[in-house]
């Protein structure tokens, strides 16, 4: 308990030297599962010293960020991102067999379902209903996975990058609390990332439909034809714009209590001064492995990633939980340095 305590304390104040405010640290704690009571215990007893009680009422003093690389670089997020798993091994390794076990019985199931939907469209069901409920079960359950493991890994690399050891009942506590939100942060991401191309589809098919059923002309055809590729140079240029403007939205969704509406603006804004080049480093970075070992296997980018080779799918796991370290690695260098406001 005294070496809990002790590591509580060391959180509290390392925040609180960030500019972190009290409020903002007591909720992450209680979230993250620790006590309440231990909790405001805790910030009693450190705000009774002059120092810390000056930090909370002094509000025109930056908050000392002395030793916080400003200009975040990606060869040291994952530097960071390995240190943060060797601090939390055993927590780490275990929620990601964890995970892993119930990604295998969830593809069990789903082929299960499937084997079931096709025998019955065989003996003369409806064919088109049983995909449609295919693809809707298939869609939740892997939106359901997708994010627990992003729960699970975030919290557990956090933890670790902070000196910390995640608890079961911590992991289970955040994914219990946090599903919905980054189910929906997921969701608000994917629409603001795709939704202008989807719109442009569908207006292209609107007006395609428009233009047979009322015989347009050659010329009002080349027009459409203008209409929609501009629309697509537009929508996929914005893709990549939305993509380093909200990359973060998850990990706010898990680790900030704030309204799902706000969570893409607080993306952005932590992501701003440096933040999106270091996204397009690290994305060049991935590009450039996954080029190297396809060169190596003579495959396609394509089929390297589909391989069944045991030791490339090693490797890719290693690059996927790089990646993914690195971005939480960001993610709490970004929330330090840009502030929690």
């Amino acid at each position: 308990m005294d070496d809990h305590y002790s590591q509580l304390i060391n959180y509290i104040q390392q925040h609180m030297q960030y500019g972190t405010q009290v409020p903002v640290i007591r909720q992450s704690l209680i979230d993250a599962g620790w006590d309440p009571t231990m909790v405001d215990l805790a910030l009693a007893q450190i705000l009774q010293s002059p120092e810390a009680q000056s930090q909370v009422l002094d509000h025109k003093n930056p908050p000392d960020t002395t030793g916080v690389p400003k200009k975040y670089k990606v060869f040291q997020a994952i530097s960071d991102t390995v240190t943060a798993i060797r601090q939390n091994a055993k927590a780490f390794f275990l929620s990601g067999s964890a995970v892993f076990v119930t990604s295998c019985v969830v593809t069990f199931a789903v082929g299960i379902v499937s084997g079931s939907l096709f025998s019955n469209s065989l003996a003369g069901k409806s064919f088109a209903a049983n995909i449609i409920t295919l693809y809707i079960v298939t869609l939740l359950l892997s939106t359901i996975v997708n994010a627990l493991i992003q729960i699970i890994g975030s919290v557990t690399l956090y933890d670790g990058s902070e000196g910390r050891k995640t608890h079961a009942a911590q992991i289970l506590a955040a994914c219990r609390g946090k599903l919905l939100r980054v189910i929906g942060a997921n969701l608000l991401f994917g629409l603001s990332v795709a939704g202008p191309l989807i719109a442009i589809s569908i207006l292209g098919l609107i007006l395609s439909f428009s233009a047979i059923g009322f015989g347009s002309s050659h010329s009002s055809s080349r027009t459409l034809l203008l209409i929609v590729l501009i629309g697509g140079l537009f929508s996929s240029g914005w893709m990549i714009i939305a993509v380093f403007r909200y990359a973060l939205a998850p990990l706010v969704a898990v680790f900030e209590d704030i309204p799902l509406s706000k969570i893409l603006a607080r993306s952005n804004h932590l992501l701003a001064h440096g933040g999106k080049w270091f996204l397009v480093k690290g994305l060049l970075l991935t590009l450039a492995v996954m080029l190297v070992l396809s060169a190596i296997t003579g495959q396609s980018l394509q089929e390297t990633g589909n391989t069944t080779n045991p030791i490339l799918v090693v490797l890719i796991i290693l690059i996927g939980i790089l990646a993914n370290g690195g971005l939480v690695m960001l993610y709490r260098n970004r929330r330090i340095v840009r502030g929690s406001q």
